[in-house]
Order: structure tokens, then sequence, then C-alpha cells
């Protein structure tokens, strides 16, 4: 004959316990992991295009990061237009002049005539250009500020959405195993 006793109130207890860690191990493991997928898009962006990395980060925002009440972590980023200047460029200065533009790594550098790179008052750089009034360039003013891309656009092209999925998918286990594991030792 068997007896099998079991201390139910243990048994809770360690149930408890393991439930918190897991818990806490998915809403850290939310941050890490949007951490991670932010900075594998920057990569494959910028592997594609010519921008710095700060520039890049001026059109996005963090969000706050995962939490109990609000198991979400996110990222936004602005559909705004970035300015031409923030890609590599550099004035032309011979006859006809304008500005040469790389963008994307594949492309070669473009002259963009009629155009010039300038300081404004408030010590904003960019390229402008005179604007068109009655078939001919304005002489002085209004002039018009070029712009590239939006960086919604350069998050979400296809293949960024890719390396963000397979980059979620391939260490979501990893991360979440390992925060797991600390959280189960620290409780």
């Amino acid at each position: 004959m068997l007896n099998f006793k079991l201390h139910h109130k243990q048994a809770i207890s360690l149930a408890r316990v393991s439930l918190k860690a897991i818990e806490k191990a998915a809403i850290s493991a939310l941050t890490k992991i949007k951490n991670r997928a932010y900075t594998e898009a920057h990569r494959k962006i910028r592997s594609e295009y010519l921008i710095r990395l700060s520039d890049l980060n001026k059109a996005v925002k963090i969000n706050k990061n995962a939490s109990k009440a609000m198991p979400i972590a996110s990222v936004l980023v602005e559909d705004k237009r970035i300015p031409l200047i923030r890609f590599f460029a550099k004035e032309f200065r011979q006859k006809g002049g304008g500005v040469l533009v790389q963008v994307k790594r594949s492309n070669p550098w473009r002259l963009i005539p009629h155009t010039f790179i300038a300081t404004t008052k408030s010590g904003h750089r960019g390229i402008f250009e005179r604007k068109v009034v009655g078939g001919k360039r304005a002489k002085r003013l209004p002039i018009i500020e070029l712009t590239g891309p939006a960086a919604a656009a350069l998050f979400g092209s296809q293949a960024i959405k890719n390396r963000i999925t397979s980059t979620v998918n391939e260490e979501w286990n990893s991360i979440f195993e390992r925060e797991y594991q600390w959280f189960k030792q620290k409780t």
C-alpha cells in the first residue's frame, strides 16, 4: 500500500511564485524584444539608406515600456518626411550648380539642379530651391525645402517588417526563458 501526502499549501505557494515570475518575465521580455526589434530595424534601414542613426531617431518616439497594467510595448514612427539634407548631400559648384544627393546606398549620386544648401536664421540647415512663380523662379523668396522619404515609409517597407518579424520569432523564446529564470531565482 502506497500513501501519498500532498502539502497543498506548499504547492499553492510554489504555483503563485511561478505565476508571478511568469508575469514579470513576460513584461520584461516584451520590453527587451521591442528594443531588439527596433535595433534590427535601424540596422536594416541604415544598410539600405544613407542616413545617420541620430537623424533616424529624431523621427521615432519610443513609448513607455510594457507594464503589468498595460502589457504592450510599442514604437511610434512619425509620418513626417525627413529633410533631404539628413541624407548625404553636397553642393555642386560647377556651371549650372545644384546639390548632389544620395539617398539609397544602391543608387548613384543624383544632381538636383537649381537647388542650394542654406542655413536659416533659426539655425536649420537644409536643401532649398526657389519657388516657381509664373513659369520663372523667384529671385529671392519664397524658397522651399526639399525632403526625402518619410520615416514611416522606411520602417514600413516589407524588408523591414520581415526583419522585425523574424527577430521577434527567433529571439522571443530565449529572452523569455532567460527572464523567467532570473525572476524565478529572485523570488
